[in-house]
């Protein structure tokens, strides 16, 4: 933050930003978070670098850019999510969420739930999660103190499975509509838990024993996996009478990570890496990289 505001301090000062990061695109990060702090008025500055030859400087400028809400990124946005790099790709989509009322934006981002690339589509759905844009279909299971997770349903002729905890547990599945291999019989839990349809468009039927108990009971979901991991998970209450197996969210995603590892439900899997894993294996990769102080060599 600066306390100095001059007469043009503040574009003077986003430009010896830019000039730093040219030299030195490593402290693109810092940079980005001073532009922001300068605001608007560094946007004259910054235009002239959303199409700069060296990548990390373009793409810092259109991080702050885009943090600022101005429209103009979006020529050169359209251009990266085209990019044969998919991390640009996904950078491009990730940059996006701060483009919530850009119409050109959000269409960008629906494409993007169609990308070749994982990493891509999940980018892509995590921007349009955090702006709630309509066409993610929001199922929550469980209410109130009683929440467990929700179920999104992605609108992709892709079918993809992405399992979130961060901020809210998810059950992500791309593709509304995607279904089971059939026919088939899948056990699993010493029998406990089985599924059987005899065909992709047969209603599927789930038995399940609860631990402890001698017997169980068998209900019937339609033939889509949003439907059977809701059954699995739903627990009856007065505004919701629905019969369910009030399962958990750990217990539900272990089935459906099952059920698509053995190619019951064709369609890969995706597991969010949680903030505190990721810091924890930076944090190792960094240790690991420096030299412990017993083993530096001392001068002279």
């Amino acid at each position: 933050l600066y306390v100095q505001r001059s007469a043009n301090f503040e574009q003077e000062q986003a430009q010896k930003l830019a000039d730093l990061l040219v030299a030195e695109p490593k402290w693109a990060g810092d940079v980005v978070l001073a532009w922001e702090s300068v605001g608007k008025t560094a946007l004259p500055v910054l235009r002239r670098y959303y199409d700069h030859p060296k990548l990390e400087v373009r793409l810092a400028a259109l991080d702050a850019g885009t943090w600022l809400e101005d429209e103009a990124t979006m020529d050169q946005l359209a251009l990266l999510a085209l990019s044969a790099d998919p991390t640009v790709r996904a950078q491009t989509a990730r940059l996006l969420v701060n483009l919530p009322r850009s119409l050109r934006g959000t269409q960008r981002l629906h494409i993007l739930l169609d990308d070749e690339e994982a990493s891509v589509r999940v980018a892509a759905y995590e921007s349009l999660a955090t702006i709630n844009d309509p066409i993610i279909q929001r199922v929550p299971i469980g209410e109130k103190e009683r929440f467990k997770f929700v179920i999104d349903l992605v609108p992709s002729r892709k079918p993809l499975v992405y399992i979130a905890q961060a901020r809210t547990p998810r059950l992500v599945i791309f593709n509304p509509t995607l279904g089971f291999e059939g026919p088939f019989v899948w056990r699993t839990w010493d029998n406990r838990l089985m599924l059987r349809s005899d065909g992709p468009h047969d209603p599927v039927q789930v038995f399940y024993q609860p631990p402890g108990q001698t017997q169980g009971r068998t209900l019937e979901a339609p033939p889509t996996l949003a439907d059977v991991a809701g059954l699995l998970a739903h627990r009856p209450t007065l505004e919701q009478p629905e019969e369910g197996f009030d399962l958990t969210y750990g217990q539900v995603v272990d089935v459906v990570y099952a059920l698509c590892q053995q190619k019951i439900v064709e369609a890969p899997v995706s597991l969010q890496i949680s903030p505190l894993a990721a810091a924890i294996a930076q944090a190792q990769a960094v240790s690991q990289e420096s030299p412990r102080p017993e083993t530096t060599p001392s001068g002279g």
